[in-house]
């Protein structure tokens, strides 16, 4: 209006009325009453120049002068994890199990820890309790953190019958995993079972410096003692994937049957009651996760002023741990709200997804009124309201 320019022509569409000539609802052609698509950027300078998906990190030149490759419009396993394994084909489970808990992990953390714990409680030869102990190793770790899979992939009623030959519980026996848990002592000192391993393994399992109070640190973070595994699960999965231009953003949900403060009642989910959390995802892969459980994570000055919501912050993080500047993210009407979109925006991410129509920010001339009469809802496909360009600020 400001600067009256004739409409450049476009094929297919009527430039006086902004109708394009065939339009239909991408569903029910046969209901395509009042289905007009209206096209109201005609001119250049109404246009919407929507931002560039880019690394964050700007990239170095090749060699030969030319600019570094755009990103992957579809994500997909990084070069360092097609490094770590270089052929599918002859990959063991292992290998995909050290690119999300790296052997360093399993070492300096759980070996180490649980040998701690068990040194500053007495345990072992001449101390006040299970006086058969003797520390783990790190092949031995490795037997106990397989029995926990393999028990969730296959449970049996109680931890005791993995221990049993098939001779002692024909039903329940299994004679590799009770051959394989024993613990050799060496140089004529016998054995320790491995039922008993697996009591000591249960009681003095750590990940967290048993120096530690309890009570304060449970103060400061509910997850304290797995911390050090939520982290390096949050690490390794995002050294292993690179994003591409769309992702989602929803709650995943741990079933648990057992009893635990921290335990949700969900009963709007097949894994039944349990831990949450909110996860960024691609292609059945997760990229980033934030448990609902303690505080939300703490966002630097610039979002303030948003007074955002824990689960709206929990998405902001997921937002900010992807490589590159504007990926589109996908939402259900669970987390979409105005603040959040302009906090995403402000993080340079694109967002989209249904939202509620209460409480959520969203300006009353883009709300449709649903039309209850089934006869009469075929009148309204393709008119509406939000045709309207709405900038939130």
């Amino acid at each position: 209006m400001l600067a009256p320019k004739a409409a450049e022509g476009s094929e297919g569409m009527n430039m006086l009325t902004g109708v394009q000539e065939g339009h239909f609802a991408p569903t029910n052609k046969e209901n395509a009453i009042r289905a007009k698509k209206m096209n109201y950027c005609t001119h250049e300078t109404e246009r919407v120049k929507r931002p560039i998906f880019t690394p964050k990190i700007k990239q170095k030149a090749n060699p030969d002068g030319t600019p570094p490759p755009a990103p992957s419009e579809k994500g997909g396993p990084s070069a360092k994890a097609k490094s770590a394994i270089p052929d599918i084909r002859v990959a063991r489970p292992k290998d995909f199990f050290d690119l999300q808990i790296t052997p360093e992990f399993v070492e300096k953390v759980m070996v180490n820890c649980t040998n701690q714990h068990a040194a500053s409680e007495g345990a072992g030869a001449g101390g006040t309790t299970y006086i058969d102990w003797v520390p783990f190793d790190i092949p031995e770790m490795y037997k106990f953190i397989g029995l926990m899979f393999v028990n969730g992939l296959s449970p049996k009623p109680s931890m005791d019958l993995w221990f049993l030959s098939t001779a002692e519980n024909r039903m329940f026996g299994n004679n590799y995993v009770s051959k394989l848990m024993d613990k050799n002592l060496g140089q004529g000192k016998g054995q320790v079972k491995g039922f008993r391993r697996w009591k000591h393994f249960w009681r003095f399992l750590a990940l967290y410096d048993f120096r530690a109070t309890p009570k304060q640190e449970a103060e400061k973070n509910p997850l304290w003692k797995v911390q050090s595994l939520l982290h390096e699960l949050n690490n390794q999965a995002q050294k292993m994937w690179t994003t591409g231009r769309c992702v989602s953003i929803d709650e995943q949900t741990l079933g648990f049957k057992g009893k635990h403060g921290m335990k949700l009642r969900i009963s709007y989910k097949r894994e039944g009651d349990g831990f949450q959390c909110d996860a960024i995802c691609e292609s059945g892969y997760t990229f980033a996760f934030w448990f609902r459980h303690g505080d939300a994570p703490v966002l630097s000055k610039e979002f303030k002023h948003l007074d955002l919501s824990p689960t709206a912050r929990r998405v902001v993080w997921l937002a900010q741990q992807l490589p590159n500047a504007w990926t589109e993210i996908y939402m259900d009407n669970l987390f979409n709200s105005r603040k959040l979109f302009t906090a995403l925006y402000l993080a340079k991410a694109l967002a989209h997804g249904v939202v509620r129509t209460n409480g959520r920010g969203v300006p009353p001339s883009v709300i449709q009124t649903e039309e209850k009469n089934k006869k009469e809802q075929s009148h309204f496909v393709g008119d509406y309201k939000n045709s309207k360009i709405v900038q939130f600020s």
